[in-house]
Parts: structure tokens; sequence; C-alpha cells
């Protein structure tokens, strides 16, 4: 059951990250996207936080070494993608000094170009962690 939601949740984070590409290539997801946008940091905050908790979990579970290794990726491309997206919820929280809110902006700045990869990293092995959770 966790591959699932951890799937599900890998897509959702993976569209809003990559809205402009998923709308460019499915126009009927504009309206579902737009309805999601005011969620946006708070989903990126849990994907961030539930991606951490899938890696400790990640080494106990027992699956082929293929989707073990997909399980891997999409823990990598939502935390990233959770970090973007939850960058200004996170930046709330960063301590009142200035030094490590410029260092947060920096470590986001350079993340940022890869945002609509990840994000449709983490919609493709999120597909495919959703079919390994319901197909034995």
């Amino acid at each position: 059951m966790s591959l699932f939601i951890f799937g599900l949740l890998a897509i959702i984070a993976g569209a809003l990250a990559a809205s402009n590409f998923v709308i460019e290539k499915i126009p009927s997801a504009k309206g579902y996207l737009e309805k999601a946008v005011p969620y946006q940091a708070v989903i990126g905050v849990v994907a961030m936080i539930l991606s951490v908790l899938k890696l400790l979990d990640a080494f106990t579970i027992q699956e082929d070494m293929f989707t073990k290794l997909i399980n891997f990726v999409c823990i990598a491309a939502t935390a990233l993608v959770g970090f973007l997206l939850g960058f200004p919820m996170v930046q709330q929280w960063i301590a009142n000094d200035e030094k490590s809110k410029e260092k947060a902006e920096e470590v986001r700045k350079k993340l940022s170009p890869y945002q609509v990869i990840a994000g449709l990293v983490a919609i493709g092995t999120g597909i495919y962690l959703l079919f390994a959770a319901i197909v034995p």
C-alpha cells in the first residue's frame, strides 16, 4: 500500500512541477492543475517529508531489484520536486538570519532548472510504482 500512496504523491507533485509541459501535452489537465496550485507548497512539503521517510523504509522492503531501483529514482525525483514546490513554506521556517535564507535561495536557484525534468521523472516512476503496487 505504501508504494501506491507514494506513487500517487509522486505523480501529483511531478505534474505540478512540470505543469507547463503537462498542459502543453494534455490540455484537459489544465483545470485540475489550476485547482491544485494553491496547495502546491503544502504538497511539496509533504512530498519532501514522505520522500525522506520512504528512503529510510526503502532498505527494508523486499522487492525485485528493478522495482527497488525505480523506487530510489522516484524518491530522489520526488524529494527534489518537493523541495522546489515547498520552498516558499520551507523558507518561512528557516531561521531569521539572512545568511541561511540566502544560502537556501542559492540552492533553489541551482536546482530549479531541473524542476521539469524531475517532475517528469517523478510522474513516470510514480506510474510504475502504482502498477507495481496493484499487480503482484
